[in-house]
């Protein structure tokens, strides 16, 4: 418990340093070509990163508990904020979760992804999400490699404060409040060798499917292909995992 608790406050800590530097953007009124495109790479953010290679945890039983971290580019975010508040920096967004792992016999493992709500200058962000990975090469010592899938879902709320002034405000500073919420659900094919004892590189590939929600508080609206004051997209795209190495 001790231990996880030190993870916890190295998780916070992380994610403040990192958002620091973003602070709140500042969005323009929205196409729905822009609009897709925020959507898309708020949904890449919020994959399931749990840093894990293909192997399980344990030939029974195994658990694992650890920190992940790292950022997504952002460059059409970037152009956004840029055309709103020029030489603004959003060019990439930060994550980081605490992660606990259990392997369960017929080499299944469960992985939690977890952030409690926490703020930063004027950004609130929280996430959570969970896996099932199914190792079915574990034990066959006939191949060289691990072999796995991963199937997996994260949830993740972003909410940050902005001032807007367009046609919906009569050319008026408004204080409002933007958040963003997001469903992602996918798959993982991972491989990873069984040669390094300590060292296990891994690479892999994915297909995800997003659900994000924008919507912006008070009289204000974002969107300029739509008079409401919220809006949804559902981006669907494919990735690749390589030259990862998990110690164990």
């Amino acid at each position: 418990m001790f231990h996880f608790a030190r993870l916890s406050v190295v998780a916070l800590a992380l994610v403040f340093s990192l958002s620091a530097r973003a602070q709140s953007p500042a969005l323009p009124t929205l196409s729905q070509t822009d609009f897709d495109n925020v959507i898309r790479e708020l949904s890449a953010n919020s994959l399931f990163n749990s840093a894990t290679p293909a192997s399980s945890l344990g030939a029974l039983f195994g658990i694992e508990a650890g920190l992940t971290f790292g950022v997504t580019n952002t460059p059409e975010i970037n152009r956004l904020v840029n055309n709103q508040i020029p030489n603004t920096k959003a060019d990439y967004f930060p994550h980081a979760s605490l992660l606990a792992a259990v392997t369960f016999p017929i080499a299944v493992t469960a992985e939690v992804l977890y952030v409690p709500q926490i703020s930063s200058q004027s950004v609130k962000y929280d996430q959570y999400g969970a896996a099932l990975k199914w190792t079915p090469t574990d034990g066959l010592f006939i191949l060289p490699v691990n072999i796995s899938v991963r199937g997996f879902l994260t949830k993740t709320k972003v909410s940050f404060n902005q001032v807007i002034n367009n046609a919906s405000t009569a050319n008026i500073d408004v204080d409002t409040t933007v958040t963003y919420e997001g469903d992602v659900k996918g798959v993982q094919l991972m491989v990873s060798p069984k040669v390094i004892p300590v060292l296990e590189p891994y690479a892999g590939i994915g297909q995800y499917t997003a659900t994000g929600s924008m919507g912006v508080s008070g009289t204000a609206d974002l969107f300029g292909f739509t008079s409401a004051q919220n809006a949804s997209s559902s981006p669907s795209t494919s990735w690749t995992i390589s030259g990862g190495i998990s110690c164990s």
